[in-house]
């Protein structure tokens, strides 16, 4: 004899009045209120977006998160237009965010920290000494500009002011992935181009010449002799060819 199965159900409540029985559907689940480690920052995901409250625990992010929470369920559970919940964070946070992230990207096979993660490092101490306290989705293409000119400054040349530049938009883009930042922040500073060749203030660098041969060959008796036979196999190749 075949066993009759059924089809699940959802959970129901059940409330008796004077002979009869109403049926109704049990509450659905109301999303929680969370911290990001990243920021210090109190979250809810609300039909797939984070909203974020301000710093966790306190009194004003908690009422956030109940004010975001019951304005979801007023609007049958559809999340209301709210630009100004996004990126209320300043640079200083959303880096020390990134921070977070990239010490465990960027990382070589061993643990150590990868040079691009010292790279970013660098510019991202840059971009706090002068624009910490700026909020996120402020910073836009004149910050940017400014924070270029300052490299120049500094004597940066172009290719590496440009690689620079180009780590920072990361950054943002990667803000806006995590819902930190507003997308039309990024796009505003991919409209800033890179340094040209001659149309610029930045130096271009020194072109490094070859190395003499008789310089190599002075260094043969401070090798080991590894290295020593190293670089002579090395002399024997560039002959040939």
């Amino acid at each position: 004899m075949k066993q009759q199965t059924r089809s699940a159900q959802p959970k129901t409540a059940t409330t008796k009045k004077r002979g009869a029985t109403t049926v109704k559907p049990a509450p659905k689940r109301v999303p929680s209120y969370r911290l990001h480690k990243g920021t210090g920052q109190g979250f809810v995901e609300l039909a797939g977006q984070r909203r974020y409250c301000g710093k966790y625990g306190t009194p004003e992010s908690v009422a956030k998160y109940n004010q975001l929470v019951q304005d979801w369920l007023a609007s049958d559970r559809r999340l209301p237009p709210e630009p100004e919940a996004r990126a209320a964070i300043t640079i200083t946070e959303l880096i020390l965010a990134f921070e977070a992230y990239a010490r465990d990207y960027y990382r070589q096979d061993d643990g150590e920290p990868s040079t691009e993660y010292l790279h970013y490092r660098t510019v991202c101490r840059i971009v706090r000494e002068r624009f910490g306290n700026v909020l996120a989705r402020e910073f836009g293409p004149t910050m940017l500009k400014a924070l270029r000119q300052s490299m120049i400054d500094r004597g940066w040349t172009r290719a590496s002011i440009n690689r620079q530049i180009s780590r920072v938009r990361s950054v943002l883009k990667w803000g806006v992935s995590e819902g930190l930042v507003p997308y039309e922040v990024h796009a505003a500073l991919t409209t800033v181009g890179g340094l040209r060749k001659g149309r610029c203030a930045a130096s271009e660098g020194k072109n490094v010449s070859p190395v003499t041969e008789a310089a190599v060959n002075a260094t043969l008796d401070h090798m080991t002799p590894v290295l020593a036979d190293s670089r002579l196999a090395q002399t024997l190749v560039f002959q040939c060819d």
